[in-house]
């Protein structure tokens, strides 16, 4: 809670996309240009890219099974 997230961005939009397969279901308030889905469509697979200190990035992909 102190500091900056920039170091702990990848493991914040882990946790956030855990959430996402567990709820099925995606905040309103959550940035995207997707257009807001239909309840019944379940995600399989979320796509993470994140960015840190020195102009590291990194990307991932999770998948439900």
């Amino acid at each position: 809670m102190f500091g900056h997230t920039l170091g702990a961005s990848g493991a914040l939009s882990l946790q956030f996309s855990l959430h996402i397969f567990n709820n099925q279901f995606v905040p309103f308030y959550y940035p995207t240009t997707l257009p807001i889905p239909k309840p019944f469509i379940k995600y399989k697979r979320i796509l993470i890219n994140t960015a840190g200190f020195g102009g590291k990035a990194a990307s991932i992909i999770l998948s439900q099974i």
